[in-house]
């Protein structure tokens, strides 16, 4: 009588399912841990490179757990140089030019009648989005002429000042 020896050829079918279900079970677990890290990346304010120069000149008092207003002031360039700067930020920020900063008013300025003390005659606002599925991220930046005021501390005559706009998730 021969004796038939037994030989392994490939893997059974039990072992290919073990193997496919430890694989399977890591792409879930690293994918959910990815998800909960990205959610938990959204908990802060998203920051943008602030103007080279630009030195913080306060913040607004008004504020809540998930919102903040920060003023910076520029002095020794033009409104025009610092917006431009934001524009370049955001298209590195989106990839491409499908989002740019917007002048208010596209042209010129508001009518004089209608400013009031404090108020500029236009600005340019630029939004970094980083809001993602369920939640909120971004920095609205306001670049605008600096205005005289009697109040030195409060005189931004011939400055450039941003306000950084920064909403995220709670």
């Amino acid at each position: 009588m021969e004796t038939r020896r037994r030989g392994r050829q490939g893997f059974p079918l039990f072992r290919v399912i073990l193997l496919v279900a430890f694989v399977g079970a890591i792409l879930i677990g690293g994918g959910a841990a990815s998800f909960f890290a990205d959610q938990q990346s959204r908990r802060q304010p998203f920051e943008v490179e602030l103007y080279p120069g630009a030195e913080r000149w306060g913040q607004d008092p008004v504020q809540t757990s998930n919102s903040r207003s920060i003023f910076y002031r520029v002095g020794g360039t033009t409104v025009e140089t610092v917006a431009a700067f934001y524009e370049e930020e955001l298209q590195q920020h989106t990839g491409d030019n499908s989002e740019n900063c917007v002048r208010i008013p596209a042209e010129g300025e508001f009518p004089p009648e209608d400013l009031q003390p404090g108020f500029v005659p236009y600005y340019f606002k630029c939004l970094f989005d980083r809001s993602g599925l369920g939640t909120t991220q971004y920095t609205e930046v306001v670049v605008m002429p600096g205005l005289p005021n009697d109040n030195p501390e409060f005189n931004t005559e011939g400055m450039t000042v941003v306000r950084y706009n920064q909403t995220w998730q709670p």
